[in-house]
């Protein structure tokens, strides 16, 4: 996924959109529910959200730091007044799942948005259910809108523990 959002997908913005796109240094923190690592940091043009991003941006209720225990679903997640803002779109409208790039509970299997918001910390591996493609992704990535040279592109890292 990773290789096609810093080729294919980021070669669909013309010279002068990709001019635009920073490099961005992106961290991934450990599952904060299981433990699994979240492997290397990576530099990237294009990349998918943590679930640390997906809080920040979208809402956080702080549910996250309270652990599995608070989720009386089989899969443990994480449901809050925030889910609406999580629910993505497909291009005709319909609700649909989505990647994150957190580790579930296993590094193979990455956290991942249902249809109605939740957020499922566990995870789950890429699957394709008779012919269908159940998983989108929503790209993530940062533009200059400044003096290119004058701009910085932040760091896209989790909050630190102090904050918690």
């Amino acid at each position: 996924m990773r290789r096609y959002l810093n080729t294919t997908f980021y070669n669909t913005f013309n010279e002068d959109e990709r001019m635009l796109i920073a490099e961005t240094r992106v961290v991934t923190n450990d599952n904060l529910w299981h433990g699994t690592t979240g492997g290397n940091d990576t530099t990237d043009k294009v990349f998918l959200l943590s679930i640390e991003e997906v809080l920040r941006y979208f809402g956080d209720s702080g549910q996250i730091y309270l652990g599995p225990e608070i989720s009386s679903d089989p899969v443990p997640a994480l449901s809050d007044q925030y889910n609406r803002n999580r629910i993505a779109r497909n291009a005709i409208g319909t609700a649909t799942f989505w990647w994150l790039r957190s580790t579930g509970t296993h590094s193979g299997g990455n956290i991942f948005i249902r249809m109605d918001g939740t957020v499922v910390v566990g995870g789950a591996v890429g699957i394709n259910f008779q012919g269908m493609r159940l998983y989108d992704v929503r790209p993530a990535l940062w533009i200059y809108i400044g003096d290119l040279p004058a701009y910085t592109p932040p760091t896209v890292a989790p909050v630190p523990d102090d904050d918690v």
